[in-house]
């Protein structure tokens, strides 16, 4: 259960919130496994190569177990795979009392349940599942689908990451992806590759005081003031899958990004890997390239309905000149609708005047409102400041801006005063019980030393160590040799330098974990006054500034009003000018018998031309589509999986943080 606990912590990290910011996407929805690096990792080659016209695979209604996989690459800041993480969830959707899966993982654990398994014969693994769902982990060393590769140049020359870490200038950072699942394929005579169509979506979180004027091939930028959420995505191997020519269409392969950078470090990226993009595709509705051409063959008939349509207008026209007597009538009634007008503009400008006057009203009470809700926060952060001394422990002082920085750093990352409280905190609250077990002074340090080997080796729950214990305290007492042999060095261990510090990481791990709830309800109630404290400012803020709209607006209702009055005095103008009118709707009947043969000219010249231009090319892009879907549908699963099964599998790449050491 540590490891799962390891998964959470990594999922924590903030260039996985950049790409859930995103994305995402249903398809990175998240499994559990183990985030421990481990550097010698030795890989062994793996390219499947089936041929498309002897193999049937799509999702199977028949089969009863589903495996869902994700599949967790930890790297290096370049990219160099170091451990390979593999978390399974096995559907039992029918409740089998066994379930069979392929045994390649190492070091499998159930991390979500008691059942156990076997292997047998043909090295294949049985759960005995009870009818219940697997939720396994374990590792594997396995060629990758898709490889990455990240280089950074500065000021245009490559560099390390290691050598770029506290460097300035431009940097660019190039993440390139190696697409090497495919299937061969026999399109139209020929033996093919067509890869699986992984997205691969990459995203990092970058600190606006180290990276400005951020830019990013094929992808997206988010800033909030502080940080500049990236996201980039690609599609290694669809360009070759469809044969399209990159002058036509560049499906890009690659994520690039550009910044200028004060002493350079940078958190940790994520990328996201899924081929579920194509997955929905059914391409047995997609019965033929005709089905293509017919919907070209509709925007023709288009074109040819708005030519027609031109003629139409020519004709209407040609009945609005005829009626222009009725138009004059109109223009009439028009005058009459202009004076209505320049009276309802005078109207309106009498009511801006009073709502001006009430914004003003309101907007006189805006320092007081927010002076009080401010001397309301600061009472908040000194009662907060007053628990956290009460409790011994140091930090500096809570303000509006830092409080949730201040409080989190006090569990996150402590300074060495702080650590030094809460070690101390807990020291006590454990010898205190350790008094009322009644165990002697003399056994505290052993005690400490052996809960510490349980709980941080041994990985048991710190009910379950100090029972343990207490067996072992009572037969030392007793004369057991084994217990006071077990007792005897403990004490010696706890005397060491390490076993000091052994005993004090346990002593923050337990005081962290006991305080921690205490820190996450008091940041979530200032959090919520937090709320109501920017809500109010920017309800002050708000009516500011409608109290200087307003003040435009009733500058804009006035010149409405002399602009309503400038309008009735041109309607009569116009009325004047009708005959000039009529004589302009004869020269527009000339004008839509000119925009007729230009439609008719765009149509033959422009429409029919591109129609004619794809329809000679969608039935091979027909072909290579199906293809690239099949293939995809195709892949399920990274680590193995038996006929019985259904699947889909989804990778997570992690590179290492860069930082100045």
């Amino acid at each position: 259960m540590k490891r799962l606990s390891s998964i959470k912590q990594y999922m924590k990290k903030p260039a996985v919130w950049a790409i859930c910011a995103a994305l995402l996407v249903g398809s990175v929805a998240g499994a559990v496994g183990t985030l421990a690096f481990t550097k010698d990792t030795k890989l062994e080659t793996a390219k499947p190569a089936q041929t498309a016209g002897t193999v049937t695979a799509t999702t199977d209604d028949t089969k009863t177990v589903d495996k869902d996989e994700t599949v967790y690459v930890l790297a290096g800041a370049d990219g160099t795979v170091q451990k390979i993480i593999v978390s399974d969830w096995i559907k039992n959707a029918i409740g089998s009392t066994t379930l069979t899966d392929v045994g390649t993982l190492g070091d499998v654990q159930n991390v979500k349940g008691d059942e156990s398994y076997t292997m047998n014969g043909d090295n294949m693994r049985v759960w005995d599942a009870a009818g219940n769902d697997i939720y396994c982990q374990g590792t594997i060393e396995k060629e990758l689908p898709v490889g990455m590769t990240v280089t950074y140049t500065l000021d245009g020359a490559a560099i390390s990451p290691a050598d770029l870490a506290g460097k300035s200038g431009k940097v660019t950072i190039r993440f390139d992806y190696q697409n090497r699942q495919y299937e061969t394929v026999n399109i139209d005579g020929k033996n093919e590759k067509i890869y699986v169509p992984f997205a691969m979506l990459t995203g990092m979180l970058l600190d606006s005081d180290v990276f400005e004027n951020v830019t990013v091939s094929n992808g997206k930028l988010l800033n909030d003031g502080n940080h500049t959420a990236v996201i980039g995505i690609a599609f290694p191997g669809l360009q070759e899958n469809l044969a399209l020519s990159a002058d036509k269409l560049e499906i890009p392969a690659y994520v690039e990004i550009t910044a200028d950078v004060k002493s350079f470090e940078m958190t940790n990226t994520v990328t996201v890997a899924t081929n579920a993009l194509l997955n929905n595709i059914d391409t047995d509705k997609l019965n033929s390239a005709e089905e293509l051409k017919t919907a070209v063959d509709q925007m023709t008939d288009a074109m040819r309905q708005l030519t027609d349509g031109s003629s139409k207008l020519y004709s209407g026209l040609t009945t609005l000149l005829q009626k222009s007597d009725e138009l004059v009538a109109g223009i009439d009634k028009l005058a009459v609708g202009a004076a209505a007008l320049k009276d309802g503009a005078g109207a309106v400008d009498e009511g801006t005047a009073k709502l001006l006057l009430g914004l003003a009203t309101l907007c006189d009470n805006n320092d007081t409102l927010n002076g009080g809700a401010k001397q309301v926060f600061e009472t908040l952060l000194a009662s907060a400041d007053a628990q956290i001394a009460a409790k011994g422990l140091t930090v500096d002082k809570l303000t509006v801006d830092g409080y949730k920085a201040t409080l989190s750093a006090l569990i996150t990352a402590p300074n060495a005063t702080q650590t030094a409280q809460l070690v101390g905190i807990a020291d006590t609250v454990l010898e205190q019980k350790l008094a009322a077990a009644g165990v002697p002074q003399a056994q505290y340090a052993a005690v400490k030393f052996m809960l510490y080997r349980r709980i941080a080796v041994q990985q048991k729950t710190q009910d379950a160590a100090m029972q343990e214990i207490a067996a072992v305290l009572y037969k030392a007492n007793t004369g057991d040799l084994a217990a006071l042999q077990e007792v005897g060095a403990a004490m010696q261990a706890a005397a060491t330098a390490d076993g000091k510090k052994a005993i004090n990481g346990l002593l923050l791990a337990m005081a962290k974990e006991t305080l921690a709830p205490t820190i996450e309800g008091a940041i979530a109630s200032l959090d919520e006054y937090n709320k109501f404290y920017t809500g109010l400012a920017a309800y002050t803020a708000g009516v500011a500034e409608a109290k200087n709209g307003a003040t435009a607006l009733k500058d804009g209702t006035a010149q409405l009003a002399a602009g309503a009055g400038g309008l009735y005095d041109g309607i009569l103008q116009l009325k004047n000018g009708a005959p000039a009118l009529v004589d302009g709707v004869s020269a527009l009947k000339d004008g839509s018998a000119t925009l007729s043969d230009g439609l008719a000219r765009f149509n033959k010249e422009g429409v029919q031309k591109l129609s004619d231009a794809v329809n000679g090319d969608l039935a091979g892009l027909y072909t290579r589509l199906k293809a690239t879907v099949d293939v995809s549908k195709h892949y399920k699963s990274f680590s193995g999986i038996t006929d019985q099964m259904d699947g889909q599998v989804k990778f997570i790449y992690r590179t290492a943080d860069i930082s100045v050491k």
